[in-house]
């Protein structure tokens, strides 16, 4: 349940905090602006010195939430080095000054111990003062920490009832973290119909974990129809929003379709999608074991249809940079 970004990074000096709470103290932060709605198309065109520059001057201008996608963009790695120190000071300074998305992210930097000391009395009570102002995303964070007795005494009806407020709400973290609930039965008696509803609604919302439970639901035909293509799908949702182990899925799924039990008869309707994600799991797959799989697989599908492989490295690369360029938006 725990929502963590899956690449972190950069982005002011150890006197940023400093500096901005003197901008605080002078200009009033406020949270109305349309720079980082600028800095977001920007950094999508893919002129990441831009973005920054432009957060940059909203921060001077006393921008909050500009110095909360600052803090987000370090956390990723974007423009330099992976730093959570810096990026948990700057959710620190705009949660300070009442900006509740920073709020909640300070309050992940003590859960996960990530750039902060890892607290979960600390993480509870930003949460829970996200949580006042209404953000949705806080309520199933706090829930967990009555799930696990981590900060709160334990308490799963709480921890639920917290989650259906999140989920109800819109909130696709909170939706993906009740259907992962349901489905493995956690505080709550599992239901595969339920879990499939939740995560339904997070993955069309482009959550990457709900993603990846559903295309492992459409797999096995659990909660929902068995159907290897709405599998496919969402496991490659789920790689491209971040889920590094949805990669391997996804190659495996499309080796099933493109060869016989045999492996010696090829589809080449599937073949070719099996080359470019196969060769992907290669390279993004966190387990040593299931990339020496991929490549295994990989090869006998290449061997099978060589003719295809000119074609299957375009896409390959092709979707190697779209993952690089959409993985900070997890």
């Amino acid at each position: 349940m725990k929502q963590i970004s899956y690449r972190w990074r950069f982005i002011l000096n150890c006197g940023a905090m400093a500096f901005v709470l003197v901008v605080a103290i002078t200009t009033r932060l406020t949270s109305a602006s349309t720079s980082t709605a600028e800095a977001m198309d920007v950094l999508s065109a893919g002129d990441e010195a831009r973005a920054i520059a432009i957060l940059n001057a909203a921060v001077d201008r006393g921008d909050i939430e500009a110095l909360n996608l600052l803090g987000e963009w370090a956390r990723l790695g974007l423009a330099s080095a992976l730093d959570h120190h810096r990026a948990c000071d700057l959710f620190e300074t705009a949660a300070l000054a009442g900006l509740a998305a920073a709020q909640h992210n300070l309050a992940t930097c003590y859960y996960t111990g990530a750039g902060r000391d890892l607290d979960y009395s600390l993480s509870f009570a930003w949460y829970q003062r996200a949580a006042d102002q209404g953000l949705a995303r806080s309520y199933c964070a706090l829930g967990n920490h009555f799930l696990y007795g981590q900060g709160a005494p334990r308490d799963s009806a709480a921890a639920i009832n917290l989650c259906y407020q999140g989920a109800r709400a819109g909130d696709s973290y909170a939706q993906a973290d009740l259907g992962q609930l349901y489905l493995i039965g956690y505080g709550i008696e599992r239901d595969y119909d339920e879990a499939a509803k939740w995560l339904s609604l997070a993955a069309s919302n482009g959550q990457p974990n709900a993603a990846f439970h559903l295309g492992r639901l459409h797999s096995k035909g659990l909660g929902v129809p068995r159907d290897p293509h709405a599998a496919a799908y969402w496991f490659r949702m789920a790689a491209e929003r971040g889920r590094m182990d949805a990669f391997f899925l996804a190659g495996r799924t499309y080796f099933a379709m493109a060869m016989d039990p045999e492996e010696r008869d090829i589809n080449e309707l599937y073949a070719p999608q099996a080359l470019v994600w196969l060769a992907l799991a290669t390279e993004f797959e966190p387990n040593a074991e299931k990339r020496a799989e991929a490549a295994r697989m990989r090869s006998i599908v290449a061997t099978a249809a060589p003719h295809l492989e000119p074609k299957a490295e375009q896409k390959t690369a092709a979707w190697r940079v779209r993952v690089t360029k959409a993985s900070w938006r997890s």
